[in-house]
């Protein structure tokens, strides 16, 4: 009533019962998409952190706080680093969620 299930070379894993072998098959085969999926996973969180900074270093070299300056749209504390930063982690999580 049990099966022994072999990887690779003859590596035995585990003796199932006969109605849990298509359950542990299935996992078997699905561990390369798991794999693939945390792989694609990893990759957006990378491309989101450089792209994240990218969208950082354009805000700081533009400066929108300068346009404001005189007006009574003039903030208090620091403007540009809170845009910065909110711009920042916007464009990450979107790309990550992408």
């Amino acid at each position: 009533m049990t099966g022994l299930h072999t990887l690779g070379g003859g590596i035995v894993l585990q003796a199932v019962p006969q109605p849990l072998q298509p359950l542990v098959q299935g996992f078997l085969s699905a561990i390369p998409s798991i794999i693939a999926a945390i792989v694609i996973l990893i990759i957006g969180w990378i491309v989101g952190i450089v792209l994240g900074n990218a969208v950082k270093r354009v805000i700081r070299s533009i400066s929108p706080s300068q346009y404001v300056s005189g007006t009574p749209l003039e903030p208090e504390g620091d403007a540009d680093e809170s845009l910065v930063g909110g711009l920042g982690k916007l464009v990450k999580y979107i790309i990550m969620l992408c």
